[in-house]
């Protein structure tokens, strides 16, 4: 009995740490948003702001997008990004979670922002050079898609 206490007690606490992260995150893409005038749709978690809406059709998980971009942490420090005179091929259901839901929202000669909680993003994954479980924004702009 005692080991279903200890269990429990772990479990909940488990929960508890990855529901402050993720309410932190929260808390922070928001601060953002509003500090920069910004309005976002959130879908599934993740914060989209369109610039340029393009056109009405939208990728789909198996599509192949054809974008420029760039990654940069909520403190602006850039980890990523595209080469500007270069459009980059990027297979959607490849992609971490946060992208495959934002880069669904955005349709051809599009431009846009992507804000991604640290738990959509590479979370504990990161690869090297990336910071562990940070929020992650994405400068967008999709050229087309297939």
């Amino acid at each position: 009995m005692r080991l279903v206490g200890v269990i429990l007690i772990f479990i909940t606490g488990m929960m508890t740490s990855c529901t402050n992260n993720t309410n932190e995150d929260l808390i922070t893409i928001l601060n953002y948003l509003d500090t920069r005038g910004l309005v976002a749709v959130d879908t599934a978690g993740v914060f989209v702001v369109i610039g340029t809406p393009g056109t009405t059709d939208r990728p789909k998980e198996n599509s192949t997008i054809k974008l420029t971009y760039k990654g940069y942490y909520i403190d602006g420090e850039v980890f990523d990004q595209s080469s500007p005179d270069q459009k980059t091929l990027l297979k959607l259901s490849s992609s971490i979670e946060g992208l495959r839901y934002g880069l669904a929202k955005f349709g051809k000669n599009s431009t846009g922002s992507i804000l991604i909680p640290s738990d959509l993003g590479f979370g504990n994954n990161a690869p090297f050079g990336v910071r562990r479980n940070a929020i992650l924004i994405y400068d967008v702009q999709v050229s087309d898609f297939n």
